[in-house]
């Protein structure tokens, strides 16, 4: 049982590395847009 979950464990945390890494890419885009908007005033 061990030996079959220690896979799934370790894709566990690349997603939840990814999901974090996501969110980082999200948000710099975000401020980015926001930076573009207030340009544009």
């Amino acid at each position: 049982m061990e030996v079959e979950l220690s896979p799934w464990y370790g894709i566990t945390i690349i997603l939840d590395i990814l999901l974090k890494l996501g969110g980082i890419v999200a948000i710099i885009y975000f401020l980015y847009l926001l930076r573009k908007l207030v340009n544009k005033l």
